[in-house]
């Protein structure tokens, strides 16, 4: 087996035999979890989104309060992230919820890390149905450090795989970070679960015609759509 590797999915069964010999290749297990993000978040990554926006947007807008996608100087690092929010937002207020599953890792150091599922993370407080999501345990000790929470084997777990891909990956060449520094492994093999989205998506620069950001006091909008919202200190998605 050898990195990078995708597998455009057939069946569940499909996915099953194929991670079986991701695991077994690199001595891990993987399980299959149904919860809300705000379970995920609380149980695993215990992250503060609002510290984490409030910082995003700071960075952002530090010398304008308007940027241009196809600007010179930005580049799709820049942009990623909040065209990743604006994006979700917008299939969520079509009634389009959140159907792939994320893919996450518990690391043999007990820390989390995921790739991709990031962005879907920071509406743990806007999106409430349960989602799925890979686990790949590198500990091996994933039952046994979360007692109160119930992950199915491969065997027993089950989701739909439509338009899904796994993949093989490293993080030989230093990316992505939400791998490679929780991990505390410069290289280190993992695994994920794709769409495929649009190139777009990844690299907003690419847009044409291009999308505008501001950010307006306490309202931050894309396209002039509001996306987030600042209300007695906290950042909510609008």
């Amino acid at each position: 087996m050898t990195f990078n590797q995708d597998h455009t999915l057939k069946t569940y069964k499909h996915f099953a035999k194929t991670c079986n010999r991701f695991d077994k290749r690199i001595n891990v297990k993987t399980y299959i979890f149904k919860g809300t993000l705000r379970t995920i978040n609380r149980e695993f990554f215990k992250r503060d989104h609002n510290k984490i926006i409030n910082s995003m947007l700071l960075t952002l807008f530090s010398d304008s309060n308007e940027l241009i996608s196809n600007q010179p100087g930005l580049t799709a690092r820049d942009l990623q992230k909040f065209n990743g929010l604006y994006t979700i937002l917008t299939d969520l207020k079509k009634g389009i919820g959140i159907k792939y599953p994320l893919s996450l890792n518990y690391f043999k150091n007990k820390k989390w890390g995921t790739h991709p599922g990031n962005s879907r993370l920071f509406f743990e407080s806007y999106y409430t149905p349960n989602v799925t999501a890979m686990i790949t345990d590198y500990r091996g000790t994933l039952k046994k450090n979360y007692p109160k929470l119930e992950f199915k084997s491969l065997k027993d777990g089950y989701f739909d795989v439509t338009d899904l891909t796994l993949g093989f990956r490293s993080t030989e060449g230093g990316l992505p970070n939400s791998i490679r520094k929780p991990s505390g492994i410069e290289i280190i093999e993992y695994k994920e679960l794709t769409e495929g989205p649009p190139a777009e998506l990844a690299d907003p620069t690419l847009y044409n015609p291009p999308r505008s950001y501001r950010l307006d006091g306490d309202k931050f909008y894309v396209c002039d759509e509001l996306v987030l919202i600042k209300r007695n200190g906290i950042w909510r998605f609008a």
